[in-house]
């Protein structure tokens, strides 16, 4: 589930703040007077055209570089383009223009609590406070900042407070939800996403913990209600149906698909890390020190493939054993952030199986963290794995275990799958690879329990393909 983002203050009318609205600037192609030069840039900004907002703002900075409405903005774009530190410089250099503003101040919280400043964060959304003490949303983002920091009750007097100022926000009701969720306060927790639906009937996020929370309470019936409901306002919505098998009301699918997949992680990319460190993440580590082990003095072999790559996490453990390293993933949000991450010869946006299946005999070794766990039939994975491999290639992945009256697999509320050890052997060595080791690891803690999981290695014994050995 995505960690809930910090709300930016981004006025419908830049006129407003205090600059001077009558000048005139002009962008490339026409001339606008001030206040329509920066609504049209944050027209583009809102619908992610980062270039022609960009181009406009340093229209206006070029005819007046001091202009803090434009050095604000473009601080925000520099932001949600990755790049902290030069939206952080404009924002302060607004900042100085404009201190009386606490939109600028609310914002460079915003990318302080993005860099895990937090020192930093919380003294930004303070002054924001003390310049507008009735706005809502310092408040709300300074309970997601003390959310992030494990400080509960200093977020719920935070989040409690931005609703004594507005009831009705539905941003508000949604992170505290949210809080309350991951504290395993679940009846408290479904009352506020039923707040935030009345509010917003088309709140998917509202929906989804909602769903999420009535499971956790073993309210079944009331988690299908809700998706169901969810179906009949988006019936094309494949996190809907795949969170609605999870909860038992339709069929299980034998994996997650494509579709879900690649909209859970692209809206999850922004907050994908933050929220891995906050759960105690291990799934790379545990997977990289195994592959670490299994070659012969941990040198580096020719190609290693990341499959499901994620944002990259994996290739801080991988880059040193592979002279190629390359990563796949069906999220392009996901794949946008492991390029900046860096570490990676090559990536490439595609369903991890069938990439496989492309490239036989290709690969001294192939690790995948966390990604299987949306796979419930593992048969297919396995023999696009053991193709893929080099013979005596290595295979190492991570899958979540599951106490299952049979041998198999099971969905979870939470869209994921576990599933049972025998399975997992019989499908490894069904597919022409023998185990090497099978242990049972921690992957991460959740909604305050520990997730136990599978890390396996395996190795090739088949010999159908060409290839060099590891």
């Amino acid at each position: 589930m995505a960690m809930p983002t910090a709300e930016s203050l981004l006025p419908a009318d830049p006129a407003e703040s205090g600059s001077a609205a009558d000048s005139t600037v002009t962008p490339e192609t026409q001339s606008l007077p001030l206040a329509e030069a920066i609504r049209a840039a944050q027209h583009w900004q809102r619908l992610g055209e980062f270039e022609q907002a960009q181009e406009i703002y340093r229209a206006i900075l070029e005819e007046i570089p001091d202009e803090p409405n434009a050095l604000h903005y473009l601080g925000i774009l520099r932001h949600q383009q990755g790049d902290h530190a030069a939206a952080i410089e404009l924002i302060r250099q607004a900042i100085v223009r404009i201190p009386e503003d606490a939109g600028p101040w609310v914002n460079l919280g915003n990318i302080m609590l993005t860099a895990e400043r937090f020192d930093e964060a919380i003294d930004a959304y303070r002054q924001a406070a003390e310049l507008a003490p009735e706005n809502v949303l310092v408040y709300n983002n300074l309970g997601l900042l003390q959310f992030r920091r494990h400080n509960p009750e200093s977020a719920e007097a935070a989040f409690l407070h931005a609703l004594k100022l507005a009831p009705d926000a539905d941003f508000v009701l949604n992170n505290f939800g949210r809080m309350l969720h991951d504290q395993g306060r679940y009846e408290e927790a479904t009352g506020y996403s039923l707040k935030a639906l009345k509010l917003t009937p088309d709140n998917s996020k509202a929906r989804r913990l909602l769903s999420i929370s009535y499971a956790l309470l073993g309210d079944l019936g009331s988690a299908q209600q809700v998706l169901r409901d969810w179906l009949s306002v988006e019936p094309e919505s494949a996190e809907a149906a795949h969170l609605l098998a999870g909860a038992g009301g339709i069929p299980t699918p034998a994996r997650a698909s494509d579709a879900y997949v690649a909209e859970e992680f692209d809206a999850f990319a922004g907050s994908f890390d933050a929220k891995l460190e906050s759960l105690g993440y291990k799934a790379p580590e545990l997977v990289g020190d195994a592959l670490t082990a299994v070659l012969e003095g941990g040198l580096p072999v020719d190609a290693i493939l990341d499959a499901g790559c994620g944002t990259g996490l994996c290739s801080l453990r991988l880059r040193s054993l592979a002279r190629q390293l390359h990563g796949v993933d069906l999220s392009s949000g996901m794949l946008e952030k492991a390029r900046l991450r860096g570490g990676y010869d090559g990536l490439t946006c595609a369903e991890l199986t069938s990439f496989m299946m492309a490239h036989p005999g290709h690969w001294n070794a192939i690790v995948s963290a966390d990604t299987l766990c949306y796979f419930g039939d593992l048969m297919p994975a396995m023999h696009a794995a053991c193709s893929a491999l080099r013979p005596q290639g290595i295979l190492v992945f991570s899958v979540e275990a599951g106490d299952l009256p049979e041998p198999g697999y099971s969905l979870q509320y939470n869209g994921r799958y576990v599933h049972a050890r025998d399975y997992v052997e019989k499908c490894v060595r069904s597919a022409g690879m023998e185990i090497l080791t099978l242990d049972e690891r921690i992957l991460r803690i959740e909604v305050r329990r520990p997730v136990r999981g599978w890390i396996v290695v395996a190795r090739r014994t088949s010999t159908e393909a060409g290839g060099n050995s590891v």
